[in-house]
């Protein structure tokens, strides 16, 4: 969505009406300032330049999926490349990472461990549950892209580029 506020100022009244929705973490870029905000706390983040990763868990959450994209991310950003531009398709694949964390590395968060395990990849894939989109945004000075790929139970579903 386009809009002439601000980050900050869309986000005040949208806290007002954040609890009509299931929880979500929602990133908005004004041009000027990226903000994170975590509907189920209510907590609005001012983001720093860099590199980072959102999840379901509230931002800076230190699970192992979390580390491991951002990781991956530090790799693809830093390996040499006759491109400056990143390539989103690339970007977009690291989305699809579907190794489970090792035991150790699991969080406890409370729920059984073959369902942690289940949950600990950066694509998740369960008969019940899993990932339904991937979203990679790239903004420029001259405008923004938007790459998303979607997924139902069976697999991928399509493909969808924009241009902002």
């Amino acid at each position: 969505m386009q809009s002439d506020s601000s980050a900050a100022h869309f986000l005040e009244r949208l806290q007002a009406r954040a609890g009509a929705y299931n929880p979500f973490n929602l990133l908005l870029f004004d041009g000027a300032a990226l903000l994170g905000f975590e509907s189920h706390s209510g907590r609005t983040l001012a983001l720093a330049p860099g590199i980072g990763a959102v999840s379901n868990a509230g931002f800076n959450t230190p699970w192992p999926k979390l580390r491991r994209l951002t990781q991956a991310l530090h790799a693809h950003t830093s390996a040499p490349n006759p491109n400056p531009e990143p390539d989103p398709e690339q970007l977009l694949a690291l989305l699809e990472h579907r190794a489970p964390a090792p035991d150790a590395k699991l969080p406890a968060t409370g729920i059984p461990l073959a369902l942690e395990r289940a949950l600990s990849p950066v694509f998740i894939q369960t008969p019940d549950y899993g990932t339904r989109a991937s979203s990679v945004v790239l903004v420029r000075a001259q405008g923004a892209e938007i790459l998303e790929k979607t997924f139902d139970a069976q697999g991928a579903t399509g493909q969808r580029r924009l241009e902002i």
